[in-house]
């Protein structure tokens, strides 16, 4: 097993309700759910900002390039 740190977050009392339900629909501890949504979360903020961005009038020209 992955040995685990623990990280104290806090929430407002709605806030608990709705992650609670969420994670209940989900199937998954409270704590499972926060933890799984925290690191997507995570891991999209670090990957959207690695991804180029081509604007459109210059794909044919990357594209043209790319196949070089």
């Amino acid at each position: 097993m992955n040995q685990m740190t623990r990280l104290s977050v806090r929430f407002t009392p709605a806030e608990r309700q709705l992650l609670e339900r969420a994670a209940e629909l989900a199937h998954i501890s409270l704590s499972g759910f926060i933890r799984s949504k925290a690191v997507e979360a995570a891991e999209l903020e670090i990957t959207g900002r690695r991804v180029p961005v081509i604007a459109a009038d210059r794909w044919e020209a990357y594209e043209t390039r790319a196949k070089l």
